[in-house]
């Protein structure tokens, strides 16, 4: 896409002036215009468009051209057109302004290229190959524009004037003007955006406070996750979204331009298992030339038990004969506490031993039972002491018989 500014003008003033837009894929013109004088008016538009058909103006990229035209009010005027394009630049980096330097014919070559700023009869840099090679070439920049941070390089196409530690006052409009040893001079006009980055991406939790580490929480399920993007600086202003596992959702959005902070805040009802380390990330951006300023945080959630269960119910256990009995708890977050119980009173005779993973823990109690614990209740119970209420239980009644009553019971069921 090319856009170009022309205007009438007498050496002095303007008259009149006209911008269009041309799409190389069909060559349509996109007019927009603002009227001097309806004379002037279709002055231009009639010379527009006799360029347009007769000297291809608008095929041809990179063009400027002087073209005297019928009088106006009685003083001899003229029309110039000039292409001009867009550059963004970000803020510390570098960019590259481009000048077609290239000639229209074998036989031509450039003599020299100077640049300008804004309207300025003063040029900010040259390139002078007047009378030498290319690469005896005599470079000027001045120290109180560009300086060093300059340099033009003919090696790509288009050639281009490249600009290290781009500041914010080099944002302007640019003019490069091509000198020919042979054809007409040519000039380009190129309009510099300076775009500044966000400087500074912070969330915060539901508390108000800030996520310093890649982890918000831990929550209880049930409660509710509030996530707030702050984003200060940037212009223009960056578009910040949010991403859960990497998904664009949406959030709600506040905007304050002096000075510009930008607001995302995510809410998230009622957190369950299914969102334990969910990832959620904040993204800022206001420019395509460089990455994204982010931030991902991962969700941690405290858990109560989902089960617990006895591996091993025996139906009778002999008086004073070693038994091993395993309680399982899944689904705690962190492991739950298992803890063993003889009826209401904490079991302290036998050995304990567990084993598990996240989410599993195995509590095996090794114990003798006496003939005074038979019709007592052995109980497992699990809870995971951060979330209240969490705990669950599983019990096995006792049914404890010594010798003798085993044997007795033996000879009974032999004599059925």
């Amino acid at each position: 896409m090319h856009t170009y500014t022309c205007r009438m003008y007498n050496g002095f003033q303007t008259w009149y002036e006209h911008v269009f837009t041309q799409f190389q894929e069909n060559h349509n013109l996109v007019w927009s215009s603002s009227v001097v004088t309806s004379e002037s008016r279709n002055s231009l538009l009639h010379w527009i468009r006799r360029l347009v058909t007769t000297q291809g103006v608008v095929t041809r990229a990179f063009v400027l051209l002087f073209f005297p035209i019928q009088p106006v009010d009685g003083i001899f005027v003229f029309l110039e057109c000039v292409s001009s394009v867009g550059v963004d630049a970000v803020l510390g980096r570098s960019v590259t302004l481009p000048c077609d330097i290239e000639p229209t014919t074998r036989e031509d070559r450039v003599y020299m290229v100077l640049w300008f700023r804004d309207n300025a009869g003063k040029p900010l840099y040259s390139f002078d190959v007047r009378g030498r090679p290319f690469t005896k070439a005599l470079y000027w920049s001045d120290n109180n524009a560009f300086g060093p941070r300059a340099y033009f390089v003919t090696g790509s196409n288009p050639a281009g004037l490249t600009l290290e530690s781009v500041q914010l006052d080099d944002q302007g409009i640019y003019r490069c003007r091509v000198d020919f040893k042979n054809s007409p001079t040519r000039n380009f006009q190129i309009n510099l955006t300076v775009i500044v980055p966000p400087h500074q991406l912070l969330i915060f939790q539901n508390s108000g406070r800030d996520v310093s580490t890649p982890v918000v929480g831990p929550l209880t399920e049930g409660s509710d996750l509030v996530l707030t993007c702050e984003v200060r600086g940037g212009n223009p202003i960056p578009t910040v979204s949010w991403f859960v596992n990497d998904k664009l959702v949406d959030g709600i959005l506040e905007t304050s331009v002096q000075p510009v902070i930008v607001v995302n805040r995510l809410e998230v009802s009622r957190v369950t298992r299914e969102h334990l380390n969910t990832t959620y990330k904040c993204q800022a951006s206001n420019t395509k030339l460089t990455l994204p300023t982010e931030k991902t945080v991962r969700l941690e959630l405290f858990l109560k038990p989902l089960s617990v269960r006895l591996l091993e119910k025996p139906k009778v256990l002999m008086a004073d004969t070693e038994y091993n009995i395993t309680c399982e708890a899944v689904g705690s977050r962190p492991q739950a506490k298992i803890s063993w119980h003889r009826g209401k009173e904490l079991l302290r005779r036998g050995k304990f031993k567990e084993s598990g993973n996240e989410t599993v823990v195995m509590s095996t109690v090794t114990f003798s039972p006496k003939p005074d614990d038979d019709g007592h209740v052995l109980k497992c119970k699990a809870e995971n002491p951060m979330v209240s209420g969490s705990g669950l239980e599983d019990s096995l009644s006792l049914n404890v018989v010594c010798n003798a009553d085993r044997r007795r019971q033996e000879k009974r069921n032999l004599s059925l």
